[in-house]
């Protein structure tokens, strides 16, 4: 079905935006009890987070009945409801797990770690400007190991170097807002991406996506329950083993099938796990086939090329199978991200000479809509350049540093607007590629030094990456007729509430009374914030020139990927897509995978024998997987925190 025109941009009521900032800061505020001292659910991970998703049923379902009623008398509706979701599902991340509980231990880490048994001080030490990194060592002590209640936080030590980063990390996610937005009228009018998860919260707010067989809405559908309860009363089977482990559980995740294959070459399949996930299953169901039969087969793909350089001896060093892949992957993400601007290059050329008639006064009949956004994004970029400068980096390192994270979220955000993959990953760092390429003397101490503060901050939690999730607001905006401009306005004044204030004033304590190294999980102060200064320490005691080698890896893959991208375009017949390489080596893939398979087995099954109407038919079904697997989540963290239970998280999507 021919999807529906774009209705006209209308403007949404003022207390929609007021209510999307009281709840952004009001969840900032929460998570650090409940992920930190609880341990429960994370409800932003993925990106469809839950707890945006859950809230927004939540309100279609109380409010829905009066929507039509509300939106007549004082404009208020169900518009207004999905640009709530969308600030909350774009922001709350990045004041936890998403950015700043990155961010404050890595501040932190260099001079509370720092020691003559591991040489930092001679390494890398005198390359730490003051104005972003806290150095005092009665906040360093505390913070780490903790104080008595009561006692007074240093807020003066902290406020200069989270003033500095929050205007980094600000920019940053400005120019992630203009890089959606120059290319949203590419993906979503020209390629028309399917965007996958911009549909469910769509259909929760009960607006027809053009995609659905009739105008019935999604929760007056018998078959969506059918799929709703399924996920709800098992997750409830192994949430009730947590009270009482007597009960019976189902095991969903972790199921080893590699475990027997011990033999060279076999053996790189020794980790192979099957995990279940109604909900990936769900929106398996809804990928294109080529798309999801590309995530499975190129997951296949890499053990394949794994054991065909182990045995012909690869296993170790720049030649080992694993390096070779990572290698591979590198020049993919460069050379499917130049894909991306030369296939919108017109539209992109079309701003430019839009900006340039505004600049100069002429009159357009038709201004390119997104023609600021081009101007946003160059001073973002611009603005991070000079903080980077600022803080030690040389400029031309500076822009190809992030200039390669803007690569890896552009592969990111057009995969997940392709095939609603809830969650990527890929374990290769902007560093990696630069190293390899340059070689670690000329980058030089003083630029890794300043790499490893922003690759921590920014780039390490890809579950929480804003990119993907900004993209499908994009796309919801665009469905609904709410002004782009007020999405990013909306998005932007959440941020600086929630970096600038709530985070800073909630998580610093929680650091600080409960010590941060006593906190569990121990990753943000065990183990996440040493991991960049030690990969640097072991590089400038190691200082390897660029090898030719992994160079020739770095650009087999840009050349691999670059021929299946011309093969699709040229092959009609081409079964599967190229996305799949660009996370063949990251470690979700090994998550999501056969539920994947799952959803890709029972949509080409429906579409042979039943074609395009029973597969809408039966789609309700696969919806409802999705959010009963969300409202399972969301209902047990609420049982979890009544009923005093802590360590206990339901497994989203993977």
């Amino acid at each position: 079905m021919r999807e529906p025109r774009r209705p006209p941009e209308r403007p949404v009521h003022p207390w929609a935006i007021i209510v999307s900032l009281v709840l952004a800061a009001g969840l900032t505020a929460a998570f650090p009890y409940l992920l930190l001292i609880r341990q429960l659910t994370d409800p932003t991970r993925n990106y469809m987070p839950v707890g945006a998703l859950v809230l927004l049923i939540v309100a279609a379902q109380v409010i829905g009945p009066l929507a039509d009623r509300l939106a007549r008398r004082a404009g208020w509706g169900r518009r207004e409801m999905l640009l709530i979701y969308c600030v909350l599902a774009a922001t709350v991340a990045i004041g936890g797990n998403g950015a700043m509980w990155y961010l404050i231990p890595v501040s932190a880490t260099p001079h509370y770690y720092a020691s003559p048994m591991n040489h930092w001080q001679e390494l890398f030490m005198e390359h730490i400007k003051p104005f972003y990194s806290v150095s005092n060592p009665y906040a360093i002590k505390h913070i780490f190991e903790g104080m008595a209640p009561g006692r007074p936080i240093p807020w003066h030590i902290w406020a200069g170097p989270m003033t500095a980063w929050g205007v980094l990390l600000m920019l940053y996610f400005f120019s992630l807002l203009c890089l959606g937005g120059i290319f949203r009228t590419r993906w979503i009018e020209q390629e028309k991406l399917t965007y996958p998860l911009a549909q469910v919260p769509l259909g929760v707010a009960g607006f027809e996506t053009g995609l659905t067989a009739d105008r019935t809405r999604l929760f007056k559908n018998k078959l969506m329950w059918l799929g709703f309860v399924i996920p709800v009363i098992i997750h409830s089977i192994n949430s009730i083993n947590k009270f009482w482990p007597a009960f019976p559980a189902l095991q969903l995740s972790g199921i080893y099938i590699g475990k027997g294959l011990v033999q060279e070459p076999l053996n790189v399949m020794q980790d192979l796990r099957i995990h279940i996930s109604f909900g990936t299953i769900g929106i398996a169901y809804m990928m294109p086939r080529d798309v999801s039969l590309g995530f499975v087969f190129f997951f296949w793909y890499q053990f394949l090329q794994r054991m065909l350089l182990r045995s012909v001896g690869f296993r170790s060093g720049v030649m080992s199978d694993w390096n070779t892949g990572m290698n591979m992957q590198l020049g993919a993400y460069v050379a499917f991200a130049v894909f991306l601007v030369y296939a919108a290059r017109a539209n992109i050329r079309q701003m430019i000479d839009s900006l340039l008639a505004a600049t100069r006064g002429q009159r357009e009949d038709s201004p390119h809509p997104d023609r600021w956004m081009l101007l946003g994004f160059v001073g973002g970029v611009t603005g991070i350049c000079i903080w980077s400068v600022a803080a030690g980096m040389s400029l031309w390192w500076a822009l190809a540093f992030f200039g390669f994270i803007f690569v890896i979220m552009l592969a990111f955000s057009f995969t997940v607007s392709s095939s609603g993959m809830p969650v990527l990953q890929t374990d290769n760092r902007p560093q990696d590629l630069l190293v390899k390429l340059a070689g670690v003397p000329n980058i030089g101490a003083n630029n890794l030094t300043v790499m490893a503060f922003q690759e921590r901050s920014m780039t390490y939690g890809h579950q929480h990456a804003p990119l993907p999730v900004i993209c499908q607001a994009f796309k919801i905006c665009h469905f609904t007729g709410i002004p782009s401009r007020t999405l990013v306005g909306t998005i932007m004044t959440a941020l600086v509430i929630v970096i600038g204030v709530v985070s800073i004033l909630v998580s610093i304590p929680t650091f600080y009374y409960n010590s941060g190294i006593k906190l569990s999980p121990k990753w943000f102060f065990g183990h996440a914030n040493r991991v960049p200064f030690d990969v640097m320490v072991s590089r400038l005691e190691n200082p390897l020139p660029a090898n030719r080698i992994e160079q020739m890896q770095v650009l087999a893959g840009a050349g691999m990927m670059w021929a299946m991208m011309a093969a699709r375009r040229a092959f009609l017949w081409w079964p599967v897509h190229p996305l799949g390489f660009l996370v063949a080596y990251g470690w979700q893939i090994t998550a999501v995978w056969f539920s994947t398979f799952v959803g890709w087995i029972v949509t080409s099954l429906v579409n042979r024998y039943g074609g395009a109407k029973l597969y809408w038919h039966l789609r309700p079904i696969f919806l409802g997987m999705i959010l009963g697997e969300c409202c399972a989540a969301g209902l047990w963290i609420i049982i979890d925190l009544l009923a005093g239970v802590s360590t206990h998280s339901i497994p989203i999507f993977i």
